[in-house]
């Protein structure tokens, strides 16, 4: 039978999972720093739309696989990418 200890239980390991995804987005705002420098000697713009459209393309397949909702992923997606964009192009 479920009781409360299960919900701590999950939750614990829903922090856990949370504290990963944390640190990925910390890997990946570093890279697009990385990235936007590259971009800035070489004279290129920021906003890739056609790299953007191969990201959206790939998360919407990996959603499905995943048995998840793909408009969800893209929303998380479209603040990830917007976030990573920010990070290229600081004030």
């Amino acid at each position: 039978m479920a009781n409360e200890n299960d919900i701590t239980a999950l939750r614990k390991r829903i922090d856990a999972i949370d504290e990963q995804i944390m640190k990925l987005l910390s890997e990946r705002v570093e890279l697009s720093q990385k990235i936007g420098k590259i971009k800035k000697k070489l004279n290129k713009p920021i906003l890739d739309t056609k790299r953007e459209r191969e990201i959206y393309d790939q998360i919407k397949k990996s959603a499905n696989k995943m048995a998840i909702s793909p408009d969800d992923c893209i929303i998380v997606f479209n603040k990830i990418i917007r976030m990573c964009k920010n990070a290229q192009n600081p004030s």
